[in-house]
């Protein structure tokens, strides 16, 4: 481009970045009303044409100052944030500055126009393709000048950008790479180029030896530098490719925690506007992927908490937020936890928000303390129960002793008149053939009145109140002896066994049965019987033998037809807090095991 064309261009399509107001980029069309409307007219016209149909276009001089915009130039600029600034690099978009970069060294090197196609910038949703032409021109007085011109790319598609922000910097990180082997090998080519060049000339001159050893010199640490140069790039080509795998490998590895994550999590970036989210989420709240960008106020009646926005702003505002424990409109519960999002430099640039479901510990609970007022229930009616049946086993002690009392004071002495008087009779002078009745009922007498003692003993043995347990299981021992030929063994710990009245009661009656039982159906004649105090304020009592043994399994069927009595035993010493035990198998005997609490 000639300098006359680029002063043309200059005076009627660009306006002076000192001019502008807030933004140095707005179009050179909103600067004309200090134009006059007499002698302007044609310029004004030059000035609106070009700003309407002309490309967007940069002047820079050799330190990358903006001189003058032309055309739609907010499509590839921004304004950076901070101090003011006229740079372009600093304010082109992101994606555009290393080829810009590019572009610029070559321009100035070569004093050519140079043209860039490869290049792309960040925009809403995807990476678009950008054309970049830089035009170089030498101005007497400002110096070295270059236009940069900027065109969308139609005939290249866009990239979507994936809604992952580390793969976006993998994708800056492969363009800027890209774009430092391009500019590496343009230079390498020129630098190639120039060496031919000088080593023909020094060829054809006619140059000193001195000189051409001097420029020999020159184009070896050229050369040198080169290789240098090589050096360094192929490590920064290393770096950047261990780089690349690294953000990769954490990419890949944030993702499986994410989806394998149950809890629901959120990111909120400082404008407090939702940047990515777990797929726990989704699930649980319904989010979609559109939802990504909205504020956080528009998120409140998707999620169903209304003190999300508080407890984000009191984060943001340096506050320490205590965890929360809510009820989602889902009818679960969770507990909401909220941190500031900071970066390396410690800066908070956002918030993550944590829902983690809460629900079953909700309903354990609920079911805990429900069961905690049945139990709570179940031991007041077994503490009535309890007392209840040490009542009913008291005054059925009371019976009996009541019934033996009777049998004895009033049975017992009309059947000792009444031997009184068979005796008298067998006395008396009688016929030899009424000798054998008399001696009959005189030896019927005896043997009821043997029984009534016995019935009278089972009622209410007399040594259980006076002496205690052990003799009464002595004296029972020695009476199924004699009366069943069952031998029973005792061994005893020797220790205190106090014992409330009706659980001694019940006891001797459940030994008396296990008792009858062996002598009925074990079919032995030893039996062993152990005492000892247990583990707390409990007594157990062993019962074993020897004997046939049968199977548990039919013990319920057993007892209801009346052979064994264990389980009318095991529900007698239930209802006094103790417990039967047994273990028996057909052939290999039977043990039994009573536990019952000492006082």
């Amino acid at each position: 481009m000639s300098g006359a064309t680029l002063k043309k261009i200059s005076e009627s399509n660009f306006v002076p970045s000192t001019a502008s107001s807030n933004r140095p980029h707005q179009r050179a069309a909103l600067q004309v009303s200090t134009v006059t409307s007499s002698g302007k007219a044609s310029d004004i016209a030059k000035t609106l044409i070009f700003d309407r149909f002309a490309p967007a276009a940069v002047l820079v001089n050799s330190q990358h100052d903006a001189l003058y915009f032309c055309g739609l130039i907010d499509e590839f600029l921004v304004r950076p944030r901070g101090a003011p600034t006229q740079n372009l690099l600093a304010m082109v978009r992101e994606g555009l500055k290393v080829k810009l970069i590019a572009g610029l060294k070559e321009a100035a090197s070569l004093g050519l126009t140079v043209h860039i196609t490869d290049a792309r910038m960040q925009g809403v949703h995807a990476l678009e393709p950008v054309h970049l032409t830089v035009i170089s021109h030498q101005d007497p007085v400002l110096g070295p000048l270059f236009l940069v011109v900027f065109r969308h790319d139609l005939q290249r598609s866009q990239i979507p950008i994936e809604s992952n922000g580390d793969a976006v910097l993998v994708r800056h990180l492969q363009e800027a790479l890209l774009a430092a082997r391009a500019t590496v090998q343009r230079t390498t080519e020129r630098y190639e180029s120039r060496n031919h060049d000088l080593v023909e000339s020094i060829e054809k001159s006619d140059t000193t030896n001195a000189e051409l050893h001097a420029l020999i010199d020159v184009l070896e640490k050229s050369t040198h530098a080169l290789h240098s140069l090589n050096d360094e790039l192929a490590l920064v080509n290393q770096e950047y490719g261990n780089k690349l795998r690294e953000l990769e490998t954490a990419n890949a590895d944030l993702k499986n925690l994410l989806i394998s994550s149950d809890v629901a999590t959120l990111c909120l970036d400082h404008a407090l506007c939702l940047k990515w989210f777990a797929p726990a989420m989704q699930s649980r709240f319904n989010l979609i992927e559109g939802d990504t960008g909205r504020p956080v106020s528009a998120l409140v009646a998707v999620i169903g908490d209304p003190g999300l926005v508080q407890a984000v702003h009191a984060v943001l505002a340096g506050e320490k937020v205590n965890d929360q424990e809510l009820q989602i409109e889902n009818s679960r519960w969770y507990i909401r936890r909220v941190m500031p999002y900071q970066t390396e430099e410690n800066q908070i640039s956002g918030v993550i928000v944590t829902y983690t479901d809460l629900t079953d510990y909700h309903l354990a609970l609920e079911a805990a303390v429900a069961m905690r007022m049945d139990l709570a229930q179940s031991k007041d009616r077994t503490d009535k129960l309890r007392a209840l049946s040490a009542a009913l086993v008291t005054a059925e002690e009371r019976e009996r002793r009541v019934l033996a009392k009777d049998l004895h004071d009033d049975l017992g002495q009309l059947l000792a008149i009444v031997a009184l008087k068979v005796d008298g009779i067998r006395k008396q002078v009688m016929p030899d053939t009424l000798k054998p009745f008399v001696d009959d009922c005189v030896a019927s007498v005896a043997q009821a009145n043997g029984k009534l003692r016995a019935m009278a003993l089972a009622l209410n043995p007399p040594m259980l109140d006076h002496l205690g347990l052990v003799p009464a299981i002595q004296w029972l021992a020695d009476e199924v002896h004699r009366m069943y030929q069952l031998q029973v063994s005792i061994e005893d710990d020797g220790k205190a066994k106090p014992l409330d009245p009706a659980v001694s009661a019940t006891l001797f009656r459940a030994l008396r049965e296990l008792f009858l039982n062996i002598s009925r159906h074990a079919r032995v004649e030893l039996a062993r019987v152990t005492l000892s105090r247990g583990r707390g304020k409990t007594l157990i009592v062993t019962v074993s033998d020897d004997g046939a043994g049968f199977d548990t399994s039919t013990l319920a069927a057993v007892s209801t037809q009346g052979g064994f009595g264990l389980i009318s035993m095991r529900e007698r010493l239930g209802f006094l807090g103790g417990k039967v035990t047994v273990l028996s198998n057909p052939g290999h005997g039977t043990t039994v095991t009573l536990t019952v609490p000492l006082l």
